[in-house]
């Protein structure tokens, strides 16, 4: 206590003496990388967060990595690099640049170092000094497994910063994460990692990196939103719709099941809506029942199909499905980077048609893999009789396969069970049931309302995604006995909803049947 409080007091007034000699640090209109991306990427949504003062996290993975998982990563990748210093405990842009400054000079690897210069500013994951020259080299890491277009441009603007910021760039390294490697007794840090040196791919993205930031200059302060801004390419994840796209309500061509560049190309041509596409479009199946539905406003049932598939649903009914975690790390032994672990299972079962609606569950306590232990209860759980309900038989299956090939003892009954699965999207993926309230999807929380009117609404966890990275943070952070309790409360409140949305799903498809 005594060294934090002292190292505070001197780290303070090396602050002040900063401040006071270096004015043009004070400044708080700093490009920082987070609004160059979010520039980059929307410039009206990025005007808008200017105004507000309010810009969104940048998320570097599709499937949503959370900050808790990308410091992990940032900590195994600084295993690569020992005797570096991290800028922790910054008050402000100005001191935790301040603090970089200080690391540069002893020449040793900087984690998560900060540099600014003219009201640019970014921050890196680490800068790392060359072993025979002055240089430096800046070091990225991303929770994919390669680079993208977007990487380049983001890391043409850290080496802008850098070199503003008076440092000679030697090098500008990517490290991706290698899928393939698995994980046995230790993290392997020179096998998990693939290093990309793009410092040659970067020269063709500096020059935009630069018109990037000046028309951001010029544009941002406005008072009034600038007619020249470019808007998100389509509205699918725009978080500014009524601006970007302000003559779209419910039905629009970019609902259309797969529709991607056909669905662009209507927008651009003034086909604002489903129910206008005109007769000799060419459509998919899908997409003429998807289109027909917008017309009348009502449901599209094949009751045949239906009919045919649930003759196949035979009692006892087992409901089941997983939460699972892929981390880039893994954080089980015998598992892959992004392999997805389950950590949690919902069974509702339903011995016969009269028989009361039963429920079992797990949810892991504690860092040891589940794998087995979810097994040894699946066993116990599920006969050889009946039929296994799941949404998406291809997850499910992927998550029991990978368990039983390291558990080969559960080989038997794997086998016995895994051919009594029933995957209950299919009618909805061929679309044998559709409801335009789906909006062209038919995943499990578009059809659950449509056919049921139920939600996930009153939960505090809506949806994978969000359960994924809650139960990471579980596992890996530091949280209260009330926190964690409330926690996996919510798992398992959510986790037992996608089991009951299966139940009553089936439940309706029979009610059309009657």
């Amino acid at each position: 206590m005594p060294f934090r409080f002292l190292l505070n007091f001197f780290q303070n007034n090396f602050y002040r003496y900063y401040k006071k000699h270096n004015p043009r640090f004070l400044s708080h209109s700093y490009l920082t990388k987070q609004k160059f991306l979010s520039f980059y990427r929307c410039e009206v949504s990025a005007w808008i967060g200017v105004q507000n003062n309010n810009f969104k996290t940048y998320n570097n993975r599709k499937f949503h990595t959370s900050s808790s998982e990308y410091r992990q990563i940032r900590r195994v990748l600084q295993q690569l690099y020992p005797g570096g210093k991290e800028v922790r405990y910054a008050k402000s842009i100005e001191e935790s640049i301040f603090v970089t400054s200080k690391y540069l000079k002893k020449r040793i690897p900087v984690y998560s170092a900060s540099l600014g210069k003219d009201e640019l500013f970014s921050n890196f994951d680490l800068l790392i000094p060359s072993k025979n020259s002055d240089s430096w080299s800046i070091v990225s890491v991303k929770s994919q497994v390669s680079f993208k277009k977007e990487n380049l441009t983001e890391l043409a603007y850290q080496k802008l910063v850098a070199e503003k910021f008076g440092l000679n760039i030697e090098d500008v390294l990517l490290y991706t994460i290698n899928s393939d490697y698995f994980y046995r007794k230790k993290i392997e840090v020179h096998k998990i990692f693939i290093k990309n040196s793009l410092i040659k791919k970067i020269d063709g993205e500096f020059q935009n990196a630069i018109e990037i930031c000046n028309k951001y200059f010029q544009t941002i302060h406005s008072k009034t939103l600038p007619k020249n801004l470019e808007t998100c390419k389509t509205p699918i994840g725009c978080s500014n719709k009524d601006i970007c796209f302000p003559d779209l309500k419910d039905g629009n061509v970019f609902d259309l099941r797969e529709g991607k560049s056909l669905s662009k190309e209507l927008y651009k041509s003034g086909i604002i809506y489903l129910k206008d596409i005109p007769s000799e479009t060419e459509l998919t199946h899908k997409q003429l029942v998807q289109v027909q539905c917008e017309r009348t406003g009502k449901e599209h049932i094949k009751i045949e199909n239906i009919e045919r598939f649930c003759r196949d649903i035979t009692y006892p009914l087992y409901f089941l499905d997983f939460e699972t975690i892929n981390p880039a790390i893994p954080l089980f032994k015998k598992s892959k980077p992004f392999q997805h672990i389950p950590t949690q299972f919902s069974l509702h079962v339903k011995l016969s048609k009269e028989s009361p609606l039963l429920h079992h569950s797990f949810l892991l306590r504690n860092k040891k893999d589940p794998r087995k232990k979810i097994l040894k209860h699946l066993e116990k759980l599920i006969s050889s009789t009946g039929k296994i309900i799941v949404y998406d038989a291809v997850f499910e299956r992927r998550c029991l396969n990978e368990s039983v090939e390291l558990y080969p003892e559960f080989k038997d009954w794997w086998e016995k069970v895994s051919k009594n699965i029933i995957d209950i999207s299919l009618p909805f993926k061929s679309f044998h049931y559709y409801n335009p309230i789906q909006k062209g999807h038919a995943s499990l929380k578009a059809v659950l309302p449509a056919l049921t009117g139920l939600d996930y609404n009153s939960l505090v966890i809506h949806n994978g995604g969000e359960a994924n990275q809650e139960f990471y943070k579980y596992l890996t952070t530091k949280m209260s006995w009330l926190e964690k309790k409330k926690l996996r409360q919510n798992m398992e409140e959510y986790c037992k909803m996608d089991t009951y949305a299966l139940v009553e799903i089936l439940n309706s498809l029979e009610k059309l049947l009657i």
